[in-house]
């Protein structure tokens, strides 16, 4: 190795300073930026993440949203009513006529439009029997009879319902209508009829009995088109020219109440009037499935 004078190597150690002062000066600014880079992106990665936060963690605004978004709109549930059909309602065109209950059970899956309209489709059976007296105002007292019904009907139809709120979503006032056409099954059975000591009602028990009588005829015919006495004769249908219908139909206007203890739950009050079998009410209870 070369050994260079004192006097040489100090002059280049300090020549050499002002060039280590500017390196260290670069690099520190280097770091510096490097250092407040990360920062930024630290920010960035904080800002993108508060859009994928749980969802536990949402806005509330989100998280009432997300929740109308889980209520269920269509339902799946059954349904049982009760009708009544007076006697008065039938007053202005019979002088004897009978009272009636019965009732009618289904399926019905509702289909929520909006948060106050309803759309009930149903299918169900609903029975008409009855027994009593029957006899037209231009009939004499002689001509009454009993009728025995064991009629019934297999229907299909659509209750359109409207809503008001009463205590937020669980209780509401509904109301609208409901449609339907079925077809009728059973018979009807006609027997002619007298008065007994206490002036009720009683099915003959064949002509001339009980005798003597004004009531019960003498001679017994077997079809209901025929003028005579008529003992247990099965009334025609309107099909082969009889007064019993082959397809009945329902037009009901109603109101009730709607009950949801929670989203997925549905329960139903209803009363109405039906055009063709007269007062009724009802009650329900649906699943929301989807």
């Amino acid at each position: 190795m070369r050994h260079h004078p004192l006097w040489l190597r100090i002059v280049c150690a300090s020549s050499s300073l002002p060039l280590l002062a500017s390196a260290s000066l670069v690099r520190a600014q280097e770091e510096s930026a490097v250092a407040g880079d990360e920062p930024s992106a630290e920010a960035g990665a904080s800002t993108s993440g508060d859009a994928e936060l749980p969802p536990g963690m949402q806005p509330k605004a989100s998280a009432a949203a997300s929740e109308s978004a889980k209520e269920p709109r269509y339902f799946l549930g059954l349904n049982y009513r009760h009708s009544f059909t007076p006697a008065f309602m039938f007053k202005p065109f019979l002088a004897e006529a009978l009272s009636a209950n019965n009732p009618a059970v289904g399926a019905e899956f509702t289909i929520r439009r909006r948060e106050n309209f309803d759309i009930v489709t149903g299918l169900w059976w609903q029975g008409f029997r009855a027994y009593g007296p029957f006899r037209a105002k231009s009939d004499p007292p002689e001509d009454t009879e009993i009728i025995d019904s064991n009629l019934s009907a297999l229907f299909a139809g659509v209750t359109l319902l409207w809503s008001t709120p009463l205590v937020g979503k669980v209780l509401a006032l509904q109301y609208g209508a409901g449609f339907g056409f079925g077809v009728a099954l059973g018979k009807l059975k006609r027997t002619e009829a007298y008065q007994d000591a206490q002036g009720e009602w009683q099915p003959c028990n064949g002509p001339n009995d009980p005798a003597p009588s004004p009531y019960c005829d003498s001679a017994a015919v077997g079809d209901d088109s025929k003028d005579g006495g008529h003992f247990g004769v099965v009334s025609r249908r309107w099909s082969n020219g009889g007064n019993i219908p082959n397809v009945w139909f329902r037009a009901a206007p109603q109101i009730g109440l709607r009950y949801m203890p929670i989203p997925k739950v549905m329960t139903r009050l209803d009363m109405g009037f039906d055009l063709f079998s007269g007062f009724f009410v009802g009650v329900a209870a649906a699943y929301g499935i989807r």
